[in-house]
């Protein structure tokens, strides 16, 4: 069994599990482990600080803003529910259904 460490948020002492060894870094507990997702997260965020830098305006110049895309999504729905009207089968009347001599109720 690996050797206890003590959690770096919480300051408990706890058994790393067996198969992660020393890559466990906290107890496990939720608290615990939200707080290092966040530090992970902001480490990452500082070594690769340009990673999400030109992301938007290489979007917003293929695809345009938010209300861009919302005005011709739109438009195409609107389109696209129109075609679909046409085409909608018609329901047979109640009288007919209830009709239908091959079943019995």
């Amino acid at each position: 069994m690996p050797p206890r460490r003590r959690c770096p948020f919480c300051r408990r002492w706890f058994y790393p599990h067996p198969r992660l060894k020393q890559r466990q870094k906290t107890c496990g507990r939720t608290d615990c482990r939200h707080k290092q997702k966040r530090k992970s997260n902001q480490q990452w965020r500082t070594e690769h600080s340009d990673y999400f830098r030109d992301t938007y305006a290489l979007q917003r110049e293929k695809y345009g803003t938010r209300a861009d895309y919302k005005r011709r999504y739109r438009a195409a729905a609107s389109r696209l529910r129109a075609a679909q009207r046409g085409f909608r089968p018609k329901m047979a009347p109640a009288a007919e259904i209830g009709a239908c001599k091959s079943h019995k109720f």
